[in-house]
C-alpha cells in the first residue's frame, strides 16, 4: 500500500479506482475487490478482462470478462488477484497462510508469473526502493531484483516443481535454499543476503 501511495503522489496509479460491478474497485493494479454490501453470503462478482484468481483459494484461473455469483465464507472476502501480479507483503504471523512468524524481518513478494511484469517497492524506512522484474516463458522464469537490498522471500505460484533454480548462474539446493509445496503450488525462495538478484527458474 505504501508503494502505491508514493506512486500516486508522483502521478502514477491511484490506490483505488472504480470499475464495472456493484461497488467494485481495483486496489492498485492487481486486486479486484467486490465488496459485500448486503446481509447475504452470496455476492455477484464482475471480473474485467484478463486472468484472475480468488485470493483465498488461488488454484483456479478465471478468464475475464465474466460475471458470476459465489457464496463467500464469513472469514473470507471477495478479492481477486490478476495473473502477472507482484505483491510485496510484510508478513509477521501465520493467519494469512502466506507465511508465518519466521517471515518477520523479510519482505515477501507474492508472485503470479505471466508474461513480463515489474513492481517498484518504496521502503517505508526511507532507505530507497527495490524494483523486481519477472519474465515468464515456456521453459523458465527469470526474476531480477535491483536497488536497495533487503532480506526477502519469493512466494511464487508454480503449477509444477521446478527442474532447477539458479541465482547468478549458481544452482540452488532444494534442501537449503528453496522449497516447493505441491498442494498449494507454491515455490518459496528465502534469501537473507545476496550479491546478485538474478534468478532463473527452469520449469523442465
Amino acid at each position: 500500500m505504501y508503494s502505491y501511495v508514493v506512486e500516486a503522489h508522483n502521478g502514477g496509479t491511484l490506490l483505488q479506482r472504480p470499475v464495472k460491478g456493484k461497488y467494485h474497485y481495483l486496489f492498485g493494479d492487481h486486486f479486484l475487490v467486490a465488496p459485500i454490501y448486503k446481509d447475504e453470503l452470496v455476492n455477484e462478482v464482475r471480473l474485467p478482462k484478463g486472468k484472475w484468481r480468488y485470493f483465498f483459494n488461488d488454484s483456479e484461473l478465471i478468464e475475464g470478462p465474466v460475471t458470476f455469483k459465489k457464496e463467500f465464507p464469513l472469514e473470507e472476502f471477495p478479492v481477486y488477484i490478476r495473473e502477472g501480479a507482484i505483491v510485496p507483503m510484510d508478513i509477521k504471523r501465520s493467519y494469512t497462510e502466506i507465511g508465518d512468524e519466521s517471515s518477520d524481518g523479510f519482505l515477501t513478494y507474492l508472485i503470479y508469473p505471466a508474461g513480463k511484469s515489474s513492481f517498484t517497492v518504496h521502503h517505508p524506512d526511507k532507505t530507497g526502493s527495490t524494483t523486481i522484474q519477472v519474465t515468464n516463458s515456456e521453459e523458465k522464469i527469470n526474476i531480477t531484483l535491483n536497488g536497495v537490498q533487503k532480506p526477502y522471500i519469493l512466494n511464487i505460484h508454480l503449477d509444477e516443481e521446478p527442474l532447477k533454480i539458479e541465482i547468478g548462474g549458481r544452482q540452488l539446493s532444494d534442501t537449503v535454499n528453496y522449497s516447493y509445496n505441491g498442494a498449494s503450488k507454491k515455490l518459496i525462495i528465502r534469501t537473507q543476503e545476496y550479491n546478485t538478484g538474478n534468478y532463473a527458474i527452469f520449469k523442465h
